[in-house]
């Protein structure tokens, strides 16, 4: 028998203590020195954005600090050691406005020119939506910035974030259950289970989609505008665990291990197809009509729809990331070890010694 979750929302379940207000509400405590802490003194930064053409990628080198790359030259963004880097706001896909979290020096925002100190506090996630960016401030709570103002939406400590349907936030909380909020309808309970991932798809002529995997449980979908999920994937009983799950474009992929192999959901009921049941991959990332997988032990690959190949034959790469432009991978192997970027077809060096701990493409 299907086990159907149904969603219920806030005002049915007794959860008074989880917002403040009910709602989002303007919170402006987190430039108040005497309950955030000290900030720092410093206000403004002294690095400018010089880049004739638009970046390509924005890449922390830890200790060197924050760059973004063009395609062609790296220019310098700030000196300081990030912690996570996200695009965000209604210039989303390029640099003018990038949520920097510095750790203990606090959230920063840079609009390519110049920096602004967005709060002291040390944020454990962030999440580009609605032209806003969420915030994970952990015990603090879950917080928005609009380019102006904050606005607490919930006391409880997420787990994980994930933007779906319609700008809508997804917030796995754990043993408290998933939640979905947007700035029209408030907060709506999803399901009480607690979730391993969540994700947002949007598959071409069908309603955007939240999956969301349940571990033992297995993959579930809900459709925007609907009270139920269905399951994505009926793989008997007990369910078997995914190892990993990605969105891409009009596919669902999903990896169920060396054990089960990698299958294919196209949106309809709980059909899914078999991909490949020798392949595992650590990581899969969409990249326009290609996926991406890297290997723990092997040499990353794309996969077209039909056929997979070597992304390069010679060197055990790991991917770290993508623009619209280019993957984005890290050799370790040979002499010529560095950032490297493939543009489909060949790859070419793009720093050499140097190894990114994290970074943001734009336009993927």
């Amino acid at each position: 028998m299907k086990k159907s979750i149904t969603k219920t929302t806030l005002a049915t379940v007794t959860m008074l203590l989880f917002l403040s207000v009910g709602f989002a509400t303007a919170y402006d405590k987190l430039w108040d020195v005497s309950y955030s802490g000290e900030l720092l003194g410093v206000q403004s930064r002294s690095y400018s954005h010089s880049e004739a053409t638009e970046p390509d990628v924005a890449c922390d080198f830890g200790n060197f600090g924050v760059f973004s790359y063009d395609g062609t030259d790296w220019s310098a963004v700030g000196d300081w050691d990030s912690d996570q880097v996200e695009a965000w706001g209604s210039a989303t896909g390029s640099l003018n406005n990038m949520a920097i979290d510095y750790g203990t020096k606090g959230l920063w925002n840079y609009d390519g020119t110049d920096w602004t100190m967005l709060g002291s506090w040390d944020p454990v996630s962030l999440e580009a939506y609605n032209n806003k960016v969420a915030v994970d401030f952990g015990a603090q709570g879950l917080f928005e910035f609009d380019g102006t103002n904050w606005y607490k939406l919930g006391s409880w400590d997420p787990e994980q974030l994930a933007v779906w349907g319609s700008d809508q936030l997804a917030v796995d909380y754990g043993s408290y259950g998933l939640y979905s909020y947007d700035t029209t309808n408030g907060w709506t309970k999803l399901g009480a289970w607690n979730s391993v991932d969540i994700e947002g798809w949007y598959p071409t002529g069908q309603n955007n989609q939240l999956i969301v995997s349940y571990g033992k449980l297995g993959v579930w979908k809900l459709e925007s505008g609907m009270s139920d999920f269905v399951l994505v994937h009926d793989s008997g009983t007990p369910k078997w665990i995914l190892t990993e799950m990605e969105a891409w474009g009009d596919k669902l992929i999903l990896n169920y291990g060396a054990s089960r192999g990698m299958y294919s959901h196209e949106g309809t009921g709980s059909v899914t197809t078999l991909l490949d049941d020798t392949r595992n991959p650590t990581s899969m990332m969409s990249w326009g009509t290609r996926l991406i997988c890297t290997y723990l032990s092997d040499n990353p690959e794309r996969y077209n729809g039909t056929d997979f190949a070597d992304i390069d034959t010679e060197y055990n790469d790991k991917i770290l990331g993508a623009s619209a432009n280019y993957v984005y991978k890290i050799r370790n192997q040979g002499a010529s070890q560095g950032l490297y970027k493939w543009d489909g077809t060949t790859s070419s060096a793009v720093s050499t010694g140097w190894f990114p701990d994290e970074m943001e493409g734009f336009g993927n």
